[in-house]
């Protein structure tokens, strides 16, 4: 019997041995929560609770909208209400002022703010994208790194903003004067674009953000990249700031996100938005919240799609459709609240497994093996990434080709998106690609240079 063979034999006998240990200890397990959860029954849920989101405009606040219409009036809770707030830094200050008249249990806030020790991580939302945006109106074109703004006007967010925090913490790293940055409500960030008082503004927001849209949709404002978007060699501003705050991530904002904006693809830094409490909020009611948030996602969106400003100009895709239930407690810089600990272990009995090691001749062989499994899964992720970023480059050649085409090579493209996409949702099918936020970029981009074909011809046909 060779080593290989005697070691596989091994991991057999103690596969075999963890799972009937495992199944003794879940069944332990469920008998004692059942009881527990009989106990739990008895005890009320908080009827009304507040949750701070931030900007009237901005993404916080229309997801809380939409949060508090999914939960008000549902099982035990009598009413959900969003409180409008600066955003991060007063989020934080009102979950932990219990003095406070507006019994704030929730709140949203950026995950490289500073927590106190007794928030509990809900949720990790969405990506918040910083978004660097010249004035077309006031700003030389030549103006093309963050180097360069230093001078100009700027505004960095509403005064207790995690927007304003993290803008100050990115720009004084760079040595960039903040202090006379300019306070004004988000709202009249366009006007001030478009009159001089401002003349580079940074935004923290979701993608794609409604107020982002609207000030590219009025050409008011371009967007300045921290880097070149193309070269994956480090070494623009978004890189360097990665490398000094590991919880800052360099990323690209893609050709196309806002309509016909950014024209090209524009390097920036994100964070994630988080949902919080404070570790004393009653574990039923977290839980439900947790639940509620990835299992009425489909309402989320449409409610938050179509309220107040995040149905400006037509309307803009929801941050709702960005939630994905993640709970990896090794990433986060926060502890996870029982209650959402209680939602997200539903269903994982595997959970047991990482504490059956002093039962398990076979954990040793296991971990090798899950080694092996989680470097072939990052293997073939770069390969899916690889090959829908691929896709994503041909489209835009045909899209730059399409600015002086002819009528005889109109036909051509079109049918050339057309193999595009053929050969895209093939690769679909054949999981060689992931049906992700990336591919939904790509089938809008699409779709948007299929469009303006189709119109081209037509028009030339009604010319005839």
């Amino acid at each position: 019997m060779t080593t290989e063979t005697a070691r596989a034999k091994r991991g057999q006998v103690g596969s075999s041995w963890s799972l009937i240990a495992i199944t003794s200890i879940v069944l332990f397990v469920i008998v004692v929560l059942l009881g527990f959860g009989a106990w739990r029954a008895t005890r009320p849920s908080p009827a009304r609770f507040s949750i701070a989101t931030g900007a009237k405009q901005g993404s916080y606040h229309r997801l809380g909208e939409a949060l508090g219409r999914v939960l008000g009036g549902e099982e035990s809770i009598e009413s959900a209400e969003e409180v409008i707030t600066q955003g991060t830094l007063e989020n934080l200050r009102l979950l932990g002022d219990e003095s406070s008249e507006r019994n704030i249990d929730f709140a949203f806030a950026q995950s490289d703010a500073a927590f106190g020790e007794d928030v509990r991580l809900v949720a990790s939302l969405y990506d918040e994208y910083w978004h660097v945006l010249v004035s077309t109106k006031t700003v030389d074109s030549t103006v093309t790194s963050l180097e360069q703004v230093t001078g100009l006007p700027m505004w960095i967010g509403p005064e207790g903003s995690g927007t304003r925090a993290f803008s100050k913490r990115v720009l004084e790293h760079f040595g960039i004067d903040t202090k006379r940055a300019v306070s004004l409500p988000m709202s009249e960030l366009g006007e001030a674009l478009l009159d001089g008082r401002v003349g580079v503004a940074f935004v923290l927001t979701g993608l794609p953000s409604p107020m982002i849209r609207e000030l590219c949709d009025d050409r008011v404002a371009r967007f300045l990249s921290l880097g070149d978007a193309v070269s994956e060699i480090p070494g623009g501003e978004a890189d360097a700031i990665h490398a000094v705050f590991p919880s800052i991530a360099s990323t690209i904002i893609p050709r196309g996100v806002y309509g016909s904006y950014p024209e090209k693809p524009v390097r920036a830094i994100l964070v994630s938005a988080l949902l919080v409490t404070r570790e004393d909020v009653d574990d039923d009611l977290v839980r439900t919240v947790t639940r509620r948030l990835f299992k009425k996602r489909a309402r989320l969106i449409a409610s938050s799609s179509s309220s107040g400003s995040g149905a400006a100009r037509g309307g803009a895709p929801s941050v709702a459709r960005h939630l994905r239930e993640r709970y990896d407690p090794s990433r986060t810089i926060l502890p996870y609240h029982e209650g959402a600990i209680a939602y997200y272990r539903r269903d994982r009995p595997h959970f047991f497994v990482e504490y059956a090691d002093a039962i398990s001749l076979g954990m040793t062989a296991l971990v090798g093996v899950a080694s092996l499994i989680i470097s072939a899964s990052q293997f073939l992720r770069r390969r899916r990434k690889n090959r829908i970023d691929a896709y994503y480059r041909q489209v835009e050649e045909c899209a730059t080709r399409l600015r002086s085409a002819s009528s005889e090579e109109l036909d051509e493209l079109r049918d050339r998106l057309e193999d595009i996409r053929s050969k895209a949702f093939a690769d679909l099918v054949r999981e060689r690609i992931e049906a992700n936020e990336s591919f939904i970029i790509f089938q809008d981009f699409l779709r948007e240079e299929v469009a303006s074909i189709e119109r081209r011809i037509e028009k030339e046909e009604r010319s005839v």
